[in-house]
């Protein structure tokens, strides 16, 4: 169960990026029956951050993913997963900067990146996702030095880690 929604997420994350929104639908919705009746694991972290990425680039729904994020924050801390954690962060500083509340949504960003920047995540795209949505977060309230800032770490990072996607 916990693979079959582990691969039901990663298609709908091809799917999604295929431009092919009704598939990844269908797979989110498909990943949500898996875990409706699980304890708490770590997909059902993954499942409410892929909900919110979809709230927030396709949905346009900082709110919703606001909610998703904080969801996904709190199902990673029951379960210790601290790259879902992290990430989770990042999804809810990016929800709160796209809802107007930079003061609120650039520390959570911040501390996500600095966190996985200084190695607490494990997993490269993870890092490197937490480091997106402070990127995207710095282009849509202008915070150019601040993105500045960051990038120059995210060099450091990337190139420690021989992790070239980082640059992108």
């Amino acid at each position: 169960r916990q693979g079959a929604c582990r691969l039901a997420i990663a298609l709908a994350w091809d799917h999604l990026l295929a431009g092919d929104q009704v598939v990844c639908r269908g797979w989110l919705q498909r990943a949500h029956r898996l875990v409706s009746d699980a304890p708490p694991e770590p997909e059902a972290a993954a499942l409410a951050i892929f909900e919110a990425h979809l709230a927030l680039i396709v949905d346009h729904d900082p709110g919703a993913a606001e909610r998703a994020s904080v969801r996904a924050v709190t199902l990673a801390r029951e379960v210790g997963d601290g790259d879902l954690e992290l990430l989770g962060l990042a999804y809810q500083g990016l929800a709160l900067v796209s809802q107007g509340r930079i003061a609120d949504g650039m520390p959570l960003l911040d501390e996500a990146v600095a966190a996985a920047l200084a190695g607490e995540i494990q997993d490269p795209d993870a890092a490197a996702s937490c480091c997106c949505t402070m990127i995207y977060a710095c282009e849509l309230v202008y915070d150019y030095p601040r993105a500045a800032e960051w990038c120059r770490r995210l060099k450091e990072m990337a190139a420690r880690w021989a992790y070239r996607l980082m640059l992108s």
